[in-house]
């Protein structure tokens, strides 16, 4: 067996030792409340233990 690596050989990545990654989950809602106006709920939560635990976002956007 060679040591070139194949098309199917899982690759490895190894991050800098400064860096860091995080990963949220997201999950929204999006109602309409008036004609104009929208209510987005999201809330999440953190799958590493650089992303923060959970979250929740709300916005309410107007369309003119």
């Amino acid at each position: 067996m060679s040591s070139a690596i194949k098309a199917m050989d899982p690759v490895i990545v190894f991050a800098n030792p400064g860096c860091t990654h995080s990963l949220p989950r997201n999950l929204g809602v999006t109602c309409a409340m008036r004609r104009h106006t929208t209510l987005m709920t999201m809330p999440g939560i953190g799958l590493t233990p650089d992303a923060p635990d959970y979250g929740v976002t709300f916005k309410i956007p107007y369309m003119f």
